[in-house]
């Protein structure tokens, strides 16, 4: 065991059932089995509901293994910050983010943003050579994170799920606003970067765009599949199952192809054989709206966010699942597409992104891109008709090593090899 060498994670939250929660803990546990000393520190805001940022409320337990790990820090809150977590918490719109905004043009961050580090409340061992880790966003906490390596004299670790202020406008985001942002935010940005000694961030698409200049500190750290070849199963369902896995948005289903199809393809089924899932996708208030409209609600189920063990059962029943892309983005690869390509079913890309996902699945040769509705319908009449005789609707004989090792634990793996190396 590596006594003399330490890490320090900065997290905006640890005990949340979210695939960003998978990887944090996965990254966590593996420095742990590597010998090395690990610290979280997160922080303690006053949300009362689930905001979509990932400081969602929870009553889930935090497991042993990481409870006398952390530190829960309970942030000063600038008068801007109360107004904003006042607001956030008491209306169902979004006017918060006018002041998340606001606060950004006053103080350069966003109002989750920790402040100043105090390092008595944070029971760190300085007798260690430490290495500050940050997981973003929001990405107010990569502020904390820099401030504490420079007070610790330690090396900093920047780790990117989506792009802050060098990438695509953000789902959800107001272009303009988003300008905006970036101009507030670019510099700082910049900083951080600078200052860091690795920076990740998970597809080769999201390295290139940073600046050039940084590409020797960048490496790329895949979202692996929250299972395991362990949890795939090789029974049959007796219903043919559409299924989507996670947060559904709404640049997602502005293109409606999927719904025509769906539609089309009813006409000459079986419909009491047909199910549509949308697994974790109720936050979406647009989606039962399109399902009425295409007289596809009778046969579908949307769920919210679903505990592992019942995704599994999903997952295992599938016969297609679907990819849809996000609005003109090309450059989103999500961690589901780990969990299809694992559970070795076809997936179903109704418009190509022309980027990302399109590439992933004519290059693991696990799917169909499409980009009408009638290329869409050929398809699901195809494996419908593998359906009805009983044939497996799995695209690969069987689940390479690439597929295999394309879980959390191997990908963790790969980013403590990375920081011990930076």
């Amino acid at each position: 065991m590596d006594n003399e060498k330490g890490i320090i994670f900065i997290l905006p939250h640890l005990n949340v059932d979210t695939t960003s929660t998978a990887r944090f803990k996965s990254f966590i546990l593996s420095f742990i089995e590597d010998g090395l000393s690990v610290k979280i520190i997160t922080f303690n805001y006053p949300v009362k509901k689930n905001i979509g940022l990932g400081h969602q409320v929870s009553a889930a337990p935090l497991e042993s293994v990481f409870e006398n790990l952390v530190v829960s820090v309970s942030p000063k809150l600038n008068s801007l910050q109360q107004v904003a977590f006042f607001v956030l918490n008491t209306f169902d719109f979004k006017l918060w983010k006018l002041f998340n905004w606001f606060h950004q043009a006053v103080y350069g961050v966003d109002v989750f943003s920790p402040g100043k580090v105090n390092l008595e409340t944070l029971r760190l061992d300085l007798h260690k050579d430490q290495t500050v880790i940050a997981c973003g966003g929001p990405f107010g906490i990569y502020s904390y994170a820099n401030q504490l390596a420079l007070r610790l004299k330690a090396k900093l670790v920047l780790d990117y799920r989506d792009p802050w202020t060098f990438g695509y406008v953000p789902l959800g985001a107001i272009p303009l606003i988003y300008g905006l942002k970036v101009k507030l935010n670019r510099s700082k940005e910049v900083e951080f970067l600078k200052n860091s000694s690795l920076i990740t961030t998970v597809s080769p698409s999201l390295k290139q765009m940073f600046p050039q200049s940084f590409h020797a500190k960048v490496k790329v750290v895949e979202n692996g599949s929250n299972f395991t070849v362990a949890d795939v199963e090789s029974s049959s369902a007796q219903t043919f199952n559409l299924v989507y896995l996670g947060t559904l948005y709404d640049d997602q289903l502005a293109d409606e192809t999927i719904m025509k199809a769906i539609k089309l393809f009813l006409n000459s089924v079986e419909v009491p054989q047909i199910r549509l899932q949308f697994l974790g996708s109720s936050d979406n208030k647009h989606v039962d709206k399109l399902l009425k409209k295409y007289g596809l609600d009778t046969i579908s189920e949307v769920t919210e966010r679903l505990p592992s063990h019942e995704v599994k059962n999903y997952l295992n029943k599938a016969s297609v699942f679907l990819q849809l892309k996000y609005g003109d983005r090309s450059d989103i690869i999500t961690s589901k597409q780990a969990d299809y390509l694992l559970f070795n079913k076809p997936i179903l890309l109704p418009v190509s992104d022309n980027g990302d996902i399109s590439d992933s699945i004519i290059k693991n040769e696990s799917g169909f891109v499409c980009n009408t509705v009638d290329d869409n319908v050929k398809v699901l009449s195809s494996l419908w008709s593998r359906f009805l005789k009983r044939e497996s609707t799995c695209i690969r004989k069987e689940n390479t090593d690439a597929f295999r090792d394309n879980n959390r634990r191997s990908v963790a793996g790969k980013f403590v090899e990375f920081v011990k190396s930076c």
